[in-house]
């Protein structure tokens, strides 16, 4: 699957993150699980795609505070 890039929609769209994906999560053993997670573009933290809302980046990203 190709990934592309979400912006977060708010206020301030030039600081909200960019998110890449969405990619297909797979188990350990390489199965697909059925879910699908997108990684921020800056501290390449994960999350599932209903949660990017409540995500929380790595201490020195620049979008740690942003959308809060």
């Amino acid at each position: 699957m190709a990934s592309s890039s979400t912006r977060l929609t708010g206020d301030n769209t030039d600081e909200a993150p960019t998110w890449e994906g969405p990619y297909i999560e797979r188990d350990k053993d390489g199965r697909v699980t059925g879910a699908r997670y997108l990684r921020c573009h800056d501290c390449c933290v994960e999350v599932l795609v209903r949660g990017r809302d409540e995500a929380t980046h790595r201490e020195r990203c620049r979008h740690r505070e942003v959308g809060r």
